[in-house]
């Protein structure tokens, strides 16, 4: 799966994510690392893989 973090200025794509105490760490494909983003900086976290058109029954 493909996660999309949602900050003021950015995004960051990442493949899997871990929620600390203080923010949720980001991590690549091969587990690597990629940024650490306190919740207060955290606009939203979103599954990229999730189609984005809604479903015409719903309104």
């Amino acid at each position: 799966m493909t996660y999309r973090a949602v900050l003021a200025n950015r995004d960051i794509h990442c493949e899997h994510y871990t929620m600390t105490d203080h923010g949720v760490e980001l991590y690549d494909e091969t587990e690597t690392f990629v940024a650490f983003v306190p919740y207060e900086h955290l606009q939203s976290l979103l599954n990229d893989d999730v189609d984005s058109e809604g479903d015409p029954s719903i309104l």
